[in-house]
């Protein structure tokens, strides 16, 4: 099903994001904001952990509030492997189903659970190389860091950023596209530009001595008349997943994915 590609290359997208940093250089222990902006450009860990929120807002009419968490995973990732795992509502209310990715670097695969049955199927790593370039095209990273808002704490560091969410918007798109693998229509393009707005997308940093302890990330988009949807996306317990591996049990247990099925 179409559905079932979007989630799983997204998650796959965001998990190898995280991904593919190298190990801390040592700095002054009394860190300034650009050798604190040198650690998050290139010297991160090359492993944690992920936490991924999805919640909805809907635009109900005036006295009626209601908040939904779409889904929300967690995991971990390494040089060659990326997890995520969590729930997700289906369409029984009250009910939900279990979500779980393993993507393992050195076979080339993604195994995906969705609620009955572990598949996989080959590694898009294209498609990460996509998403990356295109994030890579449209986000100054230098100047994103250096406007950001530098402090701190009694012994941690904080940098907070924001990016304009017009200015993403046509990636954010791109993203989407390339992520889910579904090509929109003009139709449709004319109708998300005329309905639909990303907001401010905050990014904040946290670091002591001479490494990154974790980053958060968090975005709004809204649609009109329909609701608002919130992202966050979080980094942390650096260096505590170096051993994570694809269990064996997973492995026997997968079948080879129908991919027609997901186009």
């Amino acid at each position: 099903m179409k559905v079932k590609k979007i989630i799983t290359s997204i998650l796959l997208s965001f998990s190898l994001l995280a991904g593919g940093i190298t190990q801390a250089k040592p700095v002054a222990a009394a860190l300034d904001k650009q050798q604190a902006i040198d650690i998050i450009k290139q010297n991160n860990q090359t492993n944690g952990q992920l936490d991924f929120t999805v919640s909805i807002k809907p635009h109900l009419k005036k006295g009626k509030k209601i908040n939904v968490t779409a889904f929300s995973l967690t995991g971990g990732f390494n040089q060659n492997v990326a997890h995520m795992s969590g729930y997700a509502p289906t369409a029984k209310a009250g009910k939900s189903k279990k979500i779980e990715v393993w993507a393992d670097g050195k076979e080339n695969r993604l195994y995906t659970y969705l609620g009955d049955q572990w598949e996989y199927q080959p590694l898009n790593s294209s498609q990460n190389d996509q998403l990356t370039s295109s994030i890579a095209k449209t986000i100054n990273v230098d100047q994103l860091l250096q406007k950001g808002k530098f402090s701190q704490k009694n012994g941690t560091y904080t940098l907070k950023t924001a990016l304009n969410g017009k200015q993403a918007y046509k990636t954010g798109l791109k993203i989407a596209r390339t992520a889910s693998g579904v090509k929109f229509s003009k139709k449709e393009l004319r109708y998300l530009n005329k309905h639909t707005k990303l907001g401010t997308i905050y990014a904040t940093y946290r670091l002591q001595d001479d490494h990154l302890i974790d980053s958060k990330s968090s975005a709004k988009y809204v649609i009109i008349k329909v609701a608002t949807v919130k992202i966050t996306f979080k980094v942390s317990h650096l260096g505590e997943y170096a051993n994570l591996a694809v269990p064996d049990d997973v492995k026997k247990a997968a079948k080879p994915a129908d991919v027609d099925a997901n186009k």
